[in-house]
């Protein structure tokens, strides 16, 4: 609902739900926009943090050069605890979170 809670308000009766930007633009951060990122999520549906570890070990090897995504997992590994299903979101760029297509950069 987060994504669409403009839609969900003006369907309530709010008349001036969309006077506001969405909630993406708000938190989307500036530097991610400069460069074209956008989030990555994984998400472990077994429940085991373990596979999280696992995934995490996996995007680092992928991205070797990404000193910003290597902070960040390292970080959230020792200071985030887990709610719910163990997930894990990331900034890529356009090319990283799908491999682009030769005519189309």
């Amino acid at each position: 609902m987060a994504n669409n809670i403009r839609t969900y308000a003006f369907q309530c009766g709010v008349k001036n739900a969309y006077d506001f930007s969405g909630i993406c633009a708000g938190l989307h951060p500036p530097a991610c926009s400069a460069k074209d990122a956008g989030p990555f999520r994984w998400v472990a549906l077994s429940g085991e943090a373990s596979d999280i570890a696992v995934t995490d070990d996996l995007v680092l090897e992928l991205f070797p050069e990404n000193r910003i995504l290597r902070r960040w997992i390292d970080l959230a590994r020792k200071r985030i605890k887990f709610q719910g299903l163990p997930a894990r979101i990331c900034w890529l760029g356009y090319g990283e979170r799908a491999p682009v297509r030769p005519g189309h950069e």
